[in-house]
């Protein structure tokens, strides 16, 4: 199984649609699942909702799960908000983690693009 955490955000959501497209199973990890409306009738597609700064709420998202694509928007507590995540993701046996980054990509001519192959 693989978690992809940030997808209904601006770049995440093109990597939760390439997933769709592609008939990928994946699970999505979102702090408000009313933005995931778009997803619900989506077979391929899972929505649990958490935190990933909350580490004791992420056992049901990670259960099974051993690829994790990280997305998270920036913030003062960024570092430790994925600090915290990693740890957890360790912890219950996930094996690869990718993190996404990037410099407001939005605002970019032109950018750097990492594809993530499943």
């Amino acid at each position: 199984m693989i978690l992809l955490t940030g997808g209904v955000g601006t770049a995440g959501s093109y990597i939760a649609e390439e997933f769709v497209q592609n008939n990928v199973n994946v699970r999505m990890l979102v702090r408000n699942q009313t933005k995931t409306v778009r997803f619900e009738n989506v077979r391929t597609v899972e929505v649990v909702e958490g935190d990933m700064s909350q580490p004791h709420g992420l056992g049901f998202a990670l259960d099974g799960v051993k690829r994790v694509l990280m997305i998270s928007g920036p913030s003062f507590d960024m570092v430790e908000t994925q600090c915290t995540f990693i740890d957890a993701c360790k912890s219950a046996g996930v094996t690869h983690i990718i993190k996404f980054s990037g410099l407001d990509a939005r605002n970019r001519a032109s950018s750097y693009v990492t594809r993530f192959r499943v």
